[in-house]
């Protein structure tokens, strides 16, 4: 193949970057002003983010619901699951709720380290939301808040416990 470096071990084939966004958005640095004016908007931000922290975990809990109850699971599964999580992941920190954004990433890492969703995936997803809940009720929005503080180290020990756990190919 042309322009392949010789270092490529075999069978692996490289593919070359689409330049679509670049041609959309351009290239070089971003104008100061622009990204001071973003930052400002989103330390202003006054939306309420429950209507859409409800939403999203509702779709959330229909989605684990739904995966429960399949006899086999696949990747495909962990896809349905992963789509709530990360939009709350984008939009806590917008909305000043950093403590859900923090949680959904960690366990989005989780996930995405995980071959298939088997019964203790599905229970740290559910662990999540119940955290996703109480974060939302108590209106907690960051990790300086003890129970933020637990929620964070509870959630991560339980995906390091899963790891420990589960081998890879098991």
């Amino acid at each position: 193949m042309p322009d392949e470096p010789s270092d490529v071990p075999p069978g692996v084939k490289i593919t070359k970057a689409s330049r679509t966004l670049q041609e959309k958005a351009g290239t070089g640095e971003i104008d100061p002003l622009l990204v001071e004016r973003a930052e400002q908007f989103i330390q202003e931000n006054k939306e309420d983010f429950l209507p859409l922290a409800l939403e999203l975990m509702a779709l959330l809990a229909h989605r684990l619901e739904e995966v429960s109850r399949k006899k086999t699971r696949t990747r495909a599964d962990l896809l349905k699951l992963q789509q709530p999580i990360m939009q709350i992941k984008a939009n806590g920190r917008m909305f000043h709720f950093s403590l859900a954004s923090q949680l959904a990433a960690i366990v989005l890492d989780f996930l995405e380290h995980v071959e298939k969703p088997d019964d203790d995936v599905l229970a740290i997803v559910q662990a999540h939301l119940a955290g996703l809940q109480l974060v939302m009720s108590k209106k907690i929005r960051d990790d300086r808040d003890t129970n933020g503080a637990l929620l964070l180290s509870e959630i991560e020990s339980a995906c390091k416990r899963y790891h420990k756990k589960k081998k890879p190919g098991q």
